[in-house]
């Protein structure tokens, strides 16, 4: 009995040394490979039992950023879409203002020439009925011209030569050769 004692005893030491040496060897090796080797990680990673043990860091964050990548290019893409729409509404004002700006110079020009026109007509007209008015009596003359509209009696009488349109206002009332006088002076209305 006294050598199974030693037996067992030589074998249980050299087996639980073992065991331990194997353990430490196993945790060294589970954390080269969680903390550094990315080759061994990925070849582990491979393995069925310890894939689900290992996290591929690497791997996550590579798809994370990708993931981030896609929605970040999908972002843009929308503001592109939408900037697009925008200049293309922007164009459509732009030509719309234009056309309005044709209008507009259209009609000023027609407004223009009308007034021009009218200026003519009006002009042409207050000296035909000044010459009428000149070869008028000034009380006659001066009785008509209260009776005018202001605009109206202006324009004649500034067809006048001013000696004629000067014996006109004496004739006339008071207070409307008054205002005759300040609104063709330019100081009235």
């Amino acid at each position: 009995m006294a050598i199974e004692k030693r037996t067992s005893r030589g074998i249980t030491r050299p087996l639980v040394i073992f065991f331990i040496i194997l353990i430490i060897g196993i945790a060294s090796f589970g954390a080269y490979i969680k903390w550094g080797g990315s080759g061994i990680q990925q070849w582990a990673g491979n393995l069925p039992v310890v894939s689900s043990f290992i996290e591929d860091k690497e791997v996550t964050g590579t798809k994370q950023k990708t993931d981030e990548l896609e929605q970040f290019k999908t972002r843009i893409n929308e503001q592109a879409d939408k900037i697009n729409n925008l200049e293309q509404s922007l164009n459509g004002k732009e030509q719309q203002v234009d056309r309005l700006n044709d209008q507009i110079e259209a009609l000023q020009q027609r407004l223009t020439q009308q007034q021009k026109e009218t200026s003519d007509s009006n002009t042409e007209e207050n000296q035909n009925v000044a010459k009428i008015y000149a070869e008028m009596a000034p009380n006659s003359a001066a009785e008509i011209m209260n009776q005018l509209e202001n605009n109206e009696a202006i324009g004649i009488l500034s067809q006048l030569k001013p000696e004629t349109a000067a014996l006109i206002i004496a004739k006339m009332d008071k207070e409307k050769a008054a205002k005759l006088t300040v609104l063709w002076t330019g100081n009235g209305e």
